[in-house]
């Protein structure tokens, strides 16, 4: 990727970070941790960690954040009594 002069930085970043959810989102793109790479280096942000890294191995390519924890992004159970419907 190209290097972004300092007083364009921001506003170009986040042009392209839109621009690629919506090609994500799409189905134009698929992320890799090559582009989670590319935009950590934009950021200023260290390289990916070895638990990322490894998530992205675990799941094929399927990347969830690192900081969603499933028990966490799953709705809980609702207590409805036998015969009631609640829709």
């Amino acid at each position: 990727m190209a290097k972004i002069e300092k007083k364009d930085q921001a506003a170009i970043v986040k042009t392209l970070v839109e621009a690629y959810a919506a090609g994500v989102r799409g189905g134009v793109l698929t992320p890799c941790l090559e582009d989670e790479n590319e935009f950590r280096v934009m950021f200023g942000l260290s390289p990916a960690s070895q638990s990322v890294i490894a998530e992205w191995g675990r799941t094929k390519g399927v990347r969830l954040p690192i900081t969603l924890q499933k028990g966490l992004a799953e709705p809980e159970e609702e207590n409805n009594e036998e015969g009631t419907n609640n829709e």
